[in-house]
């Protein structure tokens, strides 16, 4: 859960007074008589700093927030909620910070430092009072109902916000901003006068579904107030939470690879050990909720988990939580509780949880996919002198990125990707950048590749881009998905798309969140062709993982062709039964060009055999 965003809300309000004109207002007028009823430009001019104090409900908790805020634009936010979760933010009018809920200390850069910016330009009332923060104001007319003035206001750096105000009163009924696939609005209520000025006293955030709105409630509005000590100073990290239980690092923690998915066993609190998936996508770790359930593990609250698929699931928070991995511990984290049971069939084995963040951050990672080994390093110990690409990494919301370029019919386009190692796939490209540069158009590509995430299922085209440029490294003919999906990750405005397992397990990977690097060394796969399921069948398990079933199919494909069905059932491969085949197995089976294969079925109870020839759909 990101941390609650209240700063700039608190200077979009207005006093009722001021009547509209017959003839429609330019963006100079709006914003006069807006300024006018807040309380007038010359109180605004004289305001040093703001503190407020929020009663908070959200996520099935309640807490406080807390927040300082200077006319330079500088803020501090201090969350706390329930006894579990708390949170700060710091942004010092350049740049910030982030303690997250695990006390890790993370800068602000990309989409999260836009977000600054824009927090930065209303606190520091610069679309009220000239010469402070730069950006641009534009009226949008009145909206459909005829009641609210509608303004565009884009803060230099920042995202653009549309604001609401009633055309009788010039009040601020609502705001609005893009927040990745989603709209954020803010509404507000219960105006309050303070120091010649009217603030919110009552504010709800929703991004669409209501049972996971936040609600404020003000507890206290003081202007000009005495600032903490470094207030906007870069804070501390919460103490030393892992130990490793010889020497400085974790060497060669044993792994398996099952769809380009890395699997590791843990404990967790010291019980039997686990599966879990290791994620550099994930921006939690996360444990099954069944798992936890049956564990004893306390959970508390109710969030909104996203992810691939335009879904979304019940979140709730496990404190306390210790995770043992061989040659290291973690301790007193709070993690995630999901359902994973929607993922599981389509991995064809039980998914336990999902290391992510809070494990990767405490350390530097190297991953080497041809040994199946994972190695944590001491950051302080670590010192790298290989030949290996070292590709600079930007942490979003506790996510890697990096600029790639794609080769896409003869044209080069650049992008930010977000390195996921718990994505099966090689490339994947969401919607709204296959659309802006109509990638999916420009290539051959064929309806299919349904992939799954704790969102449920994901819907994309299938087709190949001609390179995948990442700095020095080329590679050709990547597999890729363009995504078709409206919510969810693929549809993302805030990045071009994933890479995923298949182009990150032909390299030796290394992760340093510290000094913001991946570094590539190219190992035994790297020349391997990329290539596609060439029966056309998405297969997954039975729930219990006792049979193989067709999911999906491919049209004109040749599962098609051998005349299967979604729904049916498989039996035997070439005389085999898939009882003594993983999943895995199957699907490695299916990608074989050429390769005529006798397929046991089943379809409403009834047995019966065909034939598939596999061929390259792409």
């Amino acid at each position: 859960m990101k941390a609650i965003s209240l700063l700039c809300a608190l200077t979009w309000c207005a006093m009722a007074g001021t009547a509209t004109r017959a003839a429609a207002p330019t963006a100079e007028e709006i914003l006069a008589r807006w300024a006018e009823a807040s309380g007038g430009v010359e109180h605004m001019s004289k305001l040093e700093n703001v503190y407020v104090k929020y009663k908070v409900f959200a996520a099935g908790m309640e807490g406080v927030v807390e927040s300082w805020s200077t006319r330079q634009g500088q803020t501090r936010q201090e969350l706390v909620l329930g006894e579990v979760y708390r949170t700060q933010t710091v942004f010092d009018g350049q740049g910030g910070w982030t303690v997250d809920h695990n006390g890790k200390v993370q800068a602000t850069e990309g989409v999260a430092l836009r977000d600054a910016l824009t927090e930065a330009y209303f606190v520091s009332m610069s679309h009220f009072v000239k010469g402070r923060r730069a950006g641009t104001i534009e009226s949008l007319g009145l909206d459909s109902t005829g009641t609210l003035h509608r303004l565009t206001i884009s803060p230099e750096g920042g995202k653009p916000v549309t604001v609401f105000l009633d055309a009788k009163t010039y009040e601020t009924v609502r705001q609005e901003r893009q927040a990745d696939d989603r709209t954020e609005v803010t509404f507000y209520s219960d105006m309050r006068e303070v120091d010649g000025m009217r603030w919110p006293g009552q504010l709800r955030v929703s991004t669409g579904d209501p049972q996971y709105d936040t609600r404020l409630e003000a507890i206290e509005i003081r202007t000009n107030v005495t600032l903490p000590p470094g207030a906007f100073d870069k804070p501390s990290e919460g103490a030393k939470d892992y130990r490793f239980t010889g020497g400085h690092s974790a060497l060669g923690i044993p792994f398996e690879l099952n769809s380009n998915h890395i699997y590791v066993k843990a404990q967790v609190n010291g019980g039997e050990w686990l599966w879990f998936i290791f994620d550099t996508g994930a921006g939690v770790t996360v444990m099954d909720r069944g798992r936890a359930e049956a564990l004893g593990l306390p959970l508390e609250g109710k969030l909104e988990g996203r992810g691939a698929g335009e879904g979304s699931v019940e979140v709730s928070l496990i404190p306390n939580a210790s995770f043992t991995l061989p040659g290291v511990e973690l301790v007193d984290q709070t993690i995630m509780a999901i359902p994973l049971g929607m993922v599981s069939p389509y991995e064809g084995r039980p998914v336990d949880g999902v290391l992510g963040y809070d494990l990767i951050s405490r350390f530097v990672v190297r991953i080497d996919y041809v040994a199946r080994t994972i190695d944590l390093l001491e950051k302080s110990d670590f010192n790298y002198s290989g030949s290996g690409e070292r590709i600079p990494v930007v942490m979003e919301d506790n996510h890697p990125h990096v600029s790639a370029d794609v080769v896409v019919g003869g044209r080069r386009v650049k992008g930010h990707f977000l390195i996921d190692t718990g994505a099966r796939s090689a490339l994947h490209l969401s919607r709204p950048f296959c659309e802006e540069h109509q990638l999916a158009s420009a290539v051959k590509t064929i309806q299919g590749g349904y992939g799954a995430g704790v969102g449920g299922e994901t819907k994309q085209r299938i087709g190949r881009v001609s390179e995948l440029i990442l700095g020095n490294v080329v590679l050709k003919d990547v597999v890729t998905g363009f995504s078709e999906d409206q919510k969810g990750a693929g549809a993302s405005r805030d990045a071009s798309g994933i890479i995923g397992g298949d182009v990150l397990r032909r390299f030796t990977v290394t992760f340093d969140y510290s000094r913001n690097e991946m570094i590539l060394e190219q190992n035994t796969s790297f020349q391997d062709p990329f290539e596609y399921d060439m029966c056309g069948a998405f297969l997954r398990t039975t729930e219990d993982y006792s049979a193989i079933e067709i999911h999906r199919l491919i049209e004109e494909s040749p599962a098609v062709a051998a005349g299967l069905r979604e729904g049916d059932r498989i039996t035997s491969i070439d005389g085999q039964p898939v009882s003594k085949l993983s999943l895995e197995q199957v699907r490695a089976l299916l990608r074989e060009p050429g390769r005529t294969l006798k397929v046991g079925y089943e379809r409403e109870g009834a047995k019966a055999k065909t034939s598939i020839t596999t061929k390259r759909l792409i």
